[in-house]
């Protein structure tokens, strides 16, 4: 029998919300999305294989942190991780002031089919988190995980221009503004850039 997890991110005592929870190892199949944290700093995972499980979580201002639980069938386990101090990291574009001067949202829902790679050797990238951060209305509260081709889908986003955000540990960061038409697929191609140089994603 599966087990569920509930979660909990925090930096010192003050919750941390949208950080982007991943796992490290764990026991059986991993989820094939990734859940981010809530206003305050909760989130969850259901039906993980019994056993123990390490987590990570990636908050939006660059600081990170990892624990371990154990998951036991029928049981809900609950887990907390303390991020560790902000790292310091290469400014980058916001997408705000872009999305105020795209069109205005489509009727109709699309689907974005993408890949990312690595900037320096066009490999790839597994497992990577893909996650919505500005767009014309409700953002998804899942990342969307690369598979082992380095591809994602985001099966249903409303119309309109949206930014996606990608940060691969030890590989860089990407971000990349696409244009979603209702009804129908839009693909895209998003390669990470070392955060230790200082360029911008478009």
């Amino acid at each position: 029998m599966k087990g569920n997890l509930s979660g909990y991110v925090v930096r010192g005592e003050t919750p941390v919300a949208d950080a982007t929870i991943t796992i490290v190892r764990g026991q059986g199949s991993h989820p094939d999305v990734a859940p981010l944290s809530d206003a305050d700093g909760w989130f969850a995972l259901d039906a993980l294989d019994p056993g123990l499980w390490r987590l990570r979580a990636d908050a939006p201002d660059g600081s990170s942190g990892e624990a371990d639980v154990d998951v036991w069938p029928d049981s809900l386990s609950e887990l907390t991780i303390s991020l560790d101090p902000v790292k310091t990291t290469v400014p980058r574009k916001s997408g705000t002031g872009r999305k105020s001067a795209g069109r205005k949202p489509q009727p109709g829902f699309g689907r974005v089919v993408g890949r990312v790679t690595d900037s320096a050797t066009g490999e790839a990238v597994v497992g990577a988190p893909v996650v919505v951060t500005d767009g014309p209305g409700p953002l998804p509260d899942l990342a969307f995980l690369t598979d082992e081709h380095g591809e994602f889908v985001i099966p249903e986003i409303a119309a309109g221009d949206w930014v996606l955000r990608v940060d691969a540990d030890g590989l860089g960061q990407g971000m990349l503004m696409v244009g979603v038409v209702g009804d129908r697929s839009v693909s895209v191609a998003l390669a990470l850039i070392p955060e230790s140089t200082n360029g911008y994603w478009t």
